[in-house]
């Protein structure tokens, strides 16, 4: 998946800021045909840890700004990123529950320098990333994984959002 293609996926264009809507209406919940999906396509990744260094080479390929936001060194973000990555698709079949820490990764990101503007290469690393690390997804597993990926970054920018400083005047 190119990046284009998961902005206009995600927020209806690459040049677009993914935004989550302001009217204030919750994120939709992904099918639960959805969750199986990601659910068994995640089962074929080998290793978590192969899968996201090759997410972060793509990320900073696809966004080259965002390299500074990391330390040098992205063994322990590689860690990090495959043992949230379990958690997350772990437990996806409640996402009320998994709601909270969805919710707290994105507060926690603001202090990083994570924009919005960044979900949507994030979105595109991770599936280009699924797509390499299992040889292929399947076309309905890659719209689960949009699906899935939409509503929880929906979720973790609105919580970013309510976390970040308002600007003064």
């Amino acid at each position: 998946m190119t990046y284009r293609e998961m902005a206009v996926a995600l927020c209806g264009g690459a040049d677009t800021p993914c935004a989550p809507a302001q009217d204030g209406n919750e994120p939709a919940l992904p099918t639960s045909e959805a969750v199986y999906r990601v659910k068994r396509s995640f089962a074929r990744v080998a290793q978590a840890e192969a899968l996201t260094a090759r997410f972060y080479d793509r990320l900073f390929a696809l966004r080259p700004d965002v390299r500074p936001l990391f330390a040098s060194s992205l063994a322990d973000q590689q860690h990090k990123l495959a043992s949230t990555l379990a958690v997350v698709v772990g437990g996806l079949d409640d996402f009320e529950a998994l709601r909270g820490a969805v919710s707290a990764l994105g507060r926690g990101h603001v202090a990083y320098g994570v924009s919005e503007a960044h979900y949507a290469a994030v979105g595109a690393a991770l599936i280009w990333s699924l797509e390499a690390e299992t040889g292929s997804l399947l076309p309905e597993e890659r719209e689960a994984w949009i699906e899935v990926y939409g509503f929880l970054s929906t979720v973790m920018m609105r919580a970013a959002r309510s976390a970040a400083p308002n600007p003064t005047p």
